[in-house]
């Protein structure tokens, strides 16, 4: 862990510079409804304390109606995340770090694709001024404190550069259409002797993912359809669970279904669900001018270097190849059965 050791904060906590995510001009009046100071537009301070800062081109349709169900009860457990509470991520997210809660503290902290904003707010409890920025409103039943949530494109944050001691960013990248290019944005956001977080899917790893090869196309299906494939698949795993254990336990067979049923949905709605080798991610933090490491699979940690070593303009770390348009990184048909026998059995 010799490149994570944890130091004093690089910045002090003050008033974020924000920017205009289409002209790039600096905004005035951050403290309610904010104008570019170059291009004139408008950003209004909503009654839940969120600012839309999304560029005027980007449509405003939701990312992903993911959470709202997940919040309605629809896709599993509304206290938990994936099978765990949101105190149980960020400890995750802290050991990747070498860092502990009360070290969150007087760090400059951004969250990039904040999604329930239940992370964020966990963050909240040991640091108040942490932002976050995504495609979609964070829940309101997160109770994230107002002014601090922002929607806004990964490609164009609203944020002056390297303003941040730590950015976090969890199960994004695979969901972009150009993962490396998005690296790079929120590599610039960092101060130099900040540190970067990044969770993201690895070759090889067992997931729902298989359903997207032999689903073509499943980011159009209705919501309906994906719902009823997410049960069926659920359904199928809770039932396993049970046999493979030759018990029955109510609450045990009620969390895995909501686990599956989450999971599936989440696998099939995203356009993009690109997997990488560590060697490529780790590329990127190299080109960029973090010293990094994978400190457990998927997890891979950077901190930025005082003097980041420029490079050449050149195409950060390998593209994974796509598998037609089904939006995954290529695999043989046999390894998407394979993969698919071995995730039921």
């Amino acid at each position: 862990m010799s490149v994570l050791i944890a130091e004093p904060p690089v910045s002090s906590v003050a008033s974020l510079a924000l920017c205009c995510p289409d002209c790039g001009h600096a905004l005035a009046g951050l403290d309610g409804d904010s104008s570019c100071c170059g291009c004139g537009i408008r950003f209004p301070l909503d009654e839940g304390g969120v600012r839309d800062l999304r560029p005027a081109r980007h449509a405003r349709a939701e990312f992903s109606r993911l959470w709202s169900l997940w919040e309605e009860g629809r896709l599993g457990d509304r206290g938990l995340l994936y099978r765990r509470t949101p105190g149980d991520h960020l400890l995750t997210v802290l050991d990747s770090l070498g860092m502990r809660p009360h070290e969150l503290a007087g760090l400059r902290i951004l969250e990039v694709g904040m999604g329930s904003g239940r992370l964020l707010a966990e963050i909240q409890r040991y640091n108040p001024s942490a932002v976050g920025a995504g495609l979609e409103r964070p829940l309101l039943s997160s109770n994230l404190r107002p002014g601090t949530a922002y929607c806004a494109d990964l490609f164009h944050l609203p944020f002056r550069p390297e303003q941040f001691d730590l950015v976090i960013c969890k199960s994004v990248l695979q969901h972009t259409p150009d993962p490396a290019k998005a690296f790079a944005c929120l590599a610039a956001q960092v101060a130099p002797g900040g540190r970067l977080y990044i969770n993201v899917f690895e070759k090889g790893m067992r997931c729902a993912l298989f359903l997207r090869a032999i689903l073509p196309f499943c980011w159009l299906y209705p919501e309906r359809v994906c719902l009823a494939i997410a049960a069926a698949v659920a359904g199928a795993r809770a039932a396993l669970f049970a046999l493979r254990r030759r018990m029955f336990d109510r609450e045990a067979i009620r969390l895995e279904y909501g686990l599956a049923k989450l999971g599936t949905f989440d696998s099939l709605q995203p356009r993009h669900a690109f997997r990488f080798n560590p060697g490529e991610v780790l590329e990127w933090f190299r080109t960029a001018g973090f010293p990094a490491e994978r400190t457990s699979p998927s997890h891979f940690v950077g901190r930025k270097s005082a003097s980041p070593v420029r490079t050449p303009r050149t195409t950060v770390g390998r593209q994974p190849v796509r598998w037609g348009a089904f939006g995954v990184t290529a695999i043989s048909i046999a390894d998407t059965y394979k993969a698919l026998l071995v995730d039921m059995l």
